[in-house]
């Protein structure tokens, strides 16, 4: 019977997950002598055959291991690797194992799995789809038993998410007694749940450690030697990005499957809309309750003899929401943008447990009709038309508002000077070049 070990560790969810494996005979040191000639080798070809790779494959540190199964990297962007399954491959296969490695730091899959709060093994499934697909479009040859989209059915050249969506999608209908699975998706979930609670060593990939978005591997060390630090690796990003954007400038296209990738990190930063509302005006209400008013009239609890000093209160915020009236504002159908809007401003209302806000439509008269609810999905907004968003700051300094979110297309006079308000400018035709002033923080809708 084979050698086996058995590992039973807790995650960081705390749950017990339990490992059964074949036991490695121990790398000589002439094997890891060996291995470590083929990675420079393989280093080197990478760095002539894809030259926007060199920066990350150079900085990734190296490990070798007894304790991991194949290859893998940890979150800090070292490279592990176990020396005789190393040797063993082709020059190419080598290469790819390297490169495969390298691209689960470029595609950030440690920090895109936690923020979706990922299954660990189903996000490591999808992130090597996801990666293999991109290397095989780029001429790469895949070692035996790589995990390609094929193998359960799925699309090539998609995102990792999208991959997610798609395993998560095919094991629900794979469940015992619904009947629409196909014999490719069955496979493929079999063969994830056999890599899981088997001995078999299985895949090349499917368990690339916690830089792949994966749980952390066990032959995971300890210690910050040679770890690339979340700044050094986003740097790494920025530097592989811009030299791909110049390869592709002198071959005509950038390299198969990376396009969105580099207009990801040279693009501005993508936050969809309705979290950024959520922050700003989280970060709003902090502030406002954050301040103190002091009373006179009043003594204050804690007294120094000889001395009468005040009471200090919490300042409770006031919040307006207004809404531009004009035309060409739209309705608020839940499929229009200014709907859609509305709906989130209410769970912002709702999940900062706000007892009430002041809400209505700005029109072209300074005392449009105003009304105080917590709900402003119930209110029916009344107003004359015509449009001058100068009235909506006029009116909240009047009524000593602490912040003001403003629905408008954006097609209106704005004030000269900052009133000294929280302001919140929401535009609802997508448009960004609407002239809002500097000091109001601008959220676009859009899909």
């Amino acid at each position: 019977m084979d050698e086996i070990e058995i590992e039973a560790k807790r995650d960081e969810d705390g749950k017990l997950a339990v490992q059964v494996r074949d036991k490695h005979p121990p790398a000589t040191d002439e094997e890891i002598f060996i291995c470590k000639g083929k990675v420079a080798e393989s280093r080197l070809r990478i760095r002539i055959m894809f030259p926007y790779l060199s920066q990350i494959i150079l900085a990734m540190g190296q490990r070798y291991s007894d304790k991991i199964e194949r290859a893998g990297v940890d979150k800090y962007g070292r490279l592990y690797l176990y020396a005789p399954w190393m040797n063993s491959l082709t020059d190419s296969e080598r290469d790819a194992i390297i490169m495969h490695e390298a691209m689960h730091l470029l595609l950030m899959h440690t920090e895109r799995a936690a923020a979706i709060n990922a299954e660990h093994e189903m996000y490591n499934y999808a992130g090597d789809f996801a990666i293999n697909s991109i290397l095989r479009a780029n001429g790469v040859s895949m070692p035996e038993g790589a995990l390609l989209p094929e193998l359960a059915g799925f699309p090539d050249l998609r995102s990792t998410e999208e991959y997610y969506a798609l395993l998560e999608e095919m094991v629900e209908k794979n469940k015992d007694g619904d009947g629409k699975g196909n014999k490719k998706g069955k496979g493929m979930q079999d063969r994830m749940e056999g890599q899981s609670n088997s001995n078999e060593r299985g895949d090349p990939n499917g368990d690339d450690g916690s830089g792949a978005g994966g749980r952390e591997g066990q032959w995971e060390e300890e210690g910050m030697a040679d770890a690339l630090s979340p700044a050094e690796q986003q740097e790494l990003r920025q530097v592989t990005a811009q030299a791909m954007r110049e390869y592709s400038k002198s071959r005509g296209s950038a390299p198969g499957g990376w396009e969105r990738w580099i207009d990801d990190i040279l693009g501005p930063p993508k936050v969809r809309w309705d979290k950024r509302l959520f922050r700003v005006v989280a970060a709003a209400l902090t502030e406002v309750k954050g301040r103190t008013h002091i009373n006179w009239k009043r003594p204050g609890r804690r007294q120094i003899p000889g001395f009468m000093l005040p009471a200090k209160h919490s300042i409770i915020p006031q919040m307006g929401l207004f809404v531009d009236n004009s035309g060409s504002m739209g309705d608020v159908n839940p499929d229009h943008p200014l709907g859609k809007a509305l709906r989130e401003a209410q769970g912002v209302i709702e999940q900062m447990n706000l007892p009430s806000v002041w809400y209505g439509a700005v029109d072209a008269t300074p005392n449009f009709e105003m009304v105080q609810t917590r709900n402003i999905l119930k209110e029916k907004l009344v107003g004359g038309g015509g449009t001058d968003m100068r009235l909506a700051w006029q009116r909240a300094e009047e009524m000593g508002l602490h912040i003001l979110i403003l629905f408008t297309d954006g097609y209106t006079p704005w004030p000269e000077t900052d009133p000294g308000i929280h302001s919140i400018v929401v535009i609802t035709s997508g448009d960004e070049s609407t002239g809002v002033p500097d000091w109001c923080h601008q959220i676009i809708v859009k899909d």
